[in-house]
This record gives C-alpha cells, structure tokens and sequence, in this order.
C-alpha cells in the first residue's frame, strides 16, 4: 500500500519538475515498488476519463452499444497506461540507462495528473459551452506543447541523457499514443 508520504513526495517532485528544477528527480523513488505505486495516478484519473467517455458518448449522433463502448475505451485507457513505460524499458536498455528507468517512469507517471486534470478541464468548460470551439483547441494545443517541454525535461533529468535523445523519446510516446487511439478508433 502507498504511503500518504509517498503520494506528496511525488506530487511534490512534480511540482518541482514544472519549474524545470532539474533535482526534482530526486523526489522519486528508483525502485520497482515505486514504479508500481506510480500507477495509481492512472486510478486517480480514471474516473475524470469515465465522465469525459461519458459525455463524448452522450454527444456522438449514432453511438454504438454502450457496452462495447465503455470496453473499448476501457481497453484503450489500460493499454495507453502500460504501452510507453513499456517501449520506454527497451528505450532506456538501448541506452545504456536501464539503471535509471524506474525512477524515470515514476516521474513520468505522477505527472500524468496535473496534464490529465489541465486536459479535463479545458474538455468540460468545453462541453458545456463556456468555452469557445477555437479557445478550446488553442488551449489544448498549449497542453501538448506543455507536455512535450515537460515530458521531454523529465526524460532528460530521470534517464540523465541528452535534451536532443529526450525529446525523440516524447516523440515516440506520442506516436505510441497516437497509434493506439487510433486502432481503438477504428474499431
């Protein structure tokens, strides 16, 4: 079980990493225990991605079986959580930076929290009409330039390797993501 301590260390380590304090990797833990801990910001974020399937679904002209729906994106969800920290294992063995991998996709995962809440956020004042077609996509663009900036400084501070090696790795978190929504999509 996950420690309160934990749980602020890491909120806070996050914090740090977005004032690009690069000792904030020091707020994890390089251990498989923490690694394994880490996933429970998928837990804390699961219930803000079951309303937002909820109201996507709610607003498609023909939705498909509720059942299949909530599958999918439940599938969808699960394999978006597992499939970078995985590619990421082969990345850091590659190079040479197995070493510093757990605590790397510690850092990494904790962080989906305060990207996932920004990226709910927006979506909702969206869907209910507080916020304009264009504010909402300038807004949400700015969360993925934010996530890349981030993202790549966690990877250049958590597997201590070059900014150049650090953003090619969120390029290919991203192209793993991009992939995997649309394969469920398609479906």
């Amino acid at each position: 079980m996950i420690k309160t301590q934990e749980v602020a260390n890491a909120l806070y380590g996050v914090w740090r990493f977005m004032k690009f304090d690069h000792r904030a990797i020091d707020y994890f833990e390089n251990s498989v225990s923490a690694f394994w801990k880490s996933f429970l910001a998928a837990l804390f974020l699961a219930p803000f991605q079951v309303i937002e399937q909820i109201v996507e679904y709610n607003r498609l002209e023909t939705p498909p079986g509720a059942i299949a729906y909530s599958m999918i994106e439940s599938l969808q969800y699960i394999v978006l959580w597992l499939a970078f920290p995985y590619a990421a294992l082969w990345i850091a063995d590659q190079l040479d930076r197995y070493p510093n991998y757990f605590r790397y996709i510690t850092a990494y995962n904790w962080f989906q929290i305060p990207i996932g809440l920004a990226s709910f956020t927006i979506i909702m004042l969206a869907n209910m009409g507080l916020v304009s077609d264009v504010s909402t996509s300038y807004m949400l663009t700015l969360i993925v330039i934010l996530f890349i900036l981030y993202a790549a400084f966690i990877a250049f501070s958590g597997l201590d390797i070059g900014p150049w090696v650090a953003f090619a790795i969120v390029a290919i978190d991203i192209f793993v993501s991009v992939l995997i929504v649309g394969l469920s999509s398609a479906t």
